[in-house]
């Protein structure tokens, strides 16, 4: 199995229904230049209880896209000004901060 490059920064997820919620995920590689990847998708129940994404979005859940889509804009631009104004320490490059603010935010629930 090919596991990704890319790891998640946050989670930024609103609730449709009972069992329905729409998730925007930030994410950037874990070597190089900051450049953040956004992925909304529909998070769902399934009818044996299993949590499961689809890529694929009701007209429901368009409604709340741009929203959440700004959030994490908004998110991704605080990181950035953050990171700017704090000098990196010598020998560390600005991507190993994030990986360490990423293990710091603890696990995604939490987010």
């Amino acid at each position: 199995m090919k596991t990704s490059p890319f790891a998640c920064i946050k989670m930024f997820e609103l609730r449709t229904d009972l069992f329905t919620k729409v998730v925007v995920e930030v994410s950037a590689k874990s070597s190089g230049r900051f450049n953040p990847r956004y992925a909304a998708f529909r998070e769902y129940r399934a009818h044996d209880g299993t949590i499961r994404r689809t890529p694929y979005l009701g007209e429901r859940e368009m409604k709340l896209v741009p929203g959440l889509l700004k959030q994490a804009a908004d998110h991704v631009d605080v990181l950035k000004r953050e990171r700017m104004s704090t000098p990196a320490p010598k020998g560390e490059t600005p991507i190993v901060e994030a990986e360490s603010e990423i293990r710091s935010e603890g696990s995604l629930e939490a987010a």
